[in-house]
């Protein structure tokens, strides 16, 4: 897990029912990618500009949240309810 100096990458709640915020101090998440725990690739998106993300169609569990912003990367837990 790497954490970049300069990019923040915060998400709320946890655990989450529907719609994950996340919040990435206005900078634009080159790739945003969540994993569940076997490793399989739920969702993928570059370019991703959007405040959230609805995660109501997962099954509950743990996954991670891999955000990549000017090459620093944060992965970061969540629980879906």
């Amino acid at each position: 897990i790497t954490e970049g100096a300069g990019s923040k990458v915060i998400i709320y709640p946890n655990p989450v029912a529907d719609d994950l915020f996340i919040q990435h101090g206005g900078d634009v998440i080159d790739q945003l990618e969540i994993n569940d725990m076997r490793g399989r690739t739920l969702l993928l998106r570059k370019g991703f500009r959007e405040a959230s993300v609805n995660v109501s169609r997962f099954v509950p569990g743990p996954y991670l949240l891999r955000a990549t912003i000017k090459g620093e990367t944060r992965v970061l837990k969540f629980v879906k309810k």
